[in-house]
C-alpha cells in the first residue's frame, strides 16, 4: 500500500520537474519580449522613487532609470524598493518625457551588494513622448 503512494508521489513529482523544465526552457528573451503588453524604451538617465502616500514626505530614492513602457519601468537602485508598495516614480532622461506616475513595485532582483534591479508597474498606462519626436 505505501510503495503505491511513494510511486504516485514521485511520479507527480517527476512531472510537475518536467513542467517546470519545459517552462524555464520557454523563457527565452524573444519569447519574453513577444509575451509583453508594450514596447519598451532603453533610457538613460535618473530615477526617483517616492511612498505613494501624500503624507509621508521623506527623502527620494534615487536610482538610474533602465527602461520605461507604457505599462512600466525599470530602475536600478542602492536601496531595494519593497515589492507591493505604492510608488510616486519620476524619471529623469534625455529620451523621454513621462510625468510622474503612481507606480507598485512588482519585483527586485539583487545584481550586486549594493545595486538593485526593481520592476514597477503602472496602475494606469501612460503616453511616452519621446523628446524631439511627435510621434508617441
Amino acid at each position: 500500500m505505501f510503495a503505491e503512494l511513494d510511486r504516485t508521489k514521485q511520479s507527480t513529482e517527476d512531472q510537475l520537474d518536467a513542467d517546470l523544465v519545459g517552462e524555464i526552457a520557454r523563457n527565452t528573451p524573444s519569447n519574453i519580449a513577444a509575451m509583453r503588453k508594450h514596447e519598451r524604451v532603453l533610457v538613460r538617465g535618473g530615477m526617483e522613487i517616492l511612498p505613494g502616500d501624500l503624507t509621508r514626505t521623506e527623502t527620494p530614492d534615487r536610482g538610474s532609470a533602465v527602461d520605461v513602457s507604457a505599462g512600466g519601468c525599470m530602475g536600478v537602485f542602492a536601496r531595494p524598493p519593497l515589492v507591493g508598495n505604492v510608488y510616486r516614480v519620476r524619471v529623469s532622461s534625455s529620451e523621454i518625457d513621462l510625468p510622474i506616475t503612481y507606480a507598485k513595485c512588482v519585483r527586485v532582483r539583487l545584481l550586486r551588494d549594493d545595486a538593485f534591479e526593481a520592476g514597477f508597474a503602472f496602475f494606469a498606462p501612460v503616453e511616452l513622448l519621446l523628446k524631439g519626436s511627435l510621434a508617441a
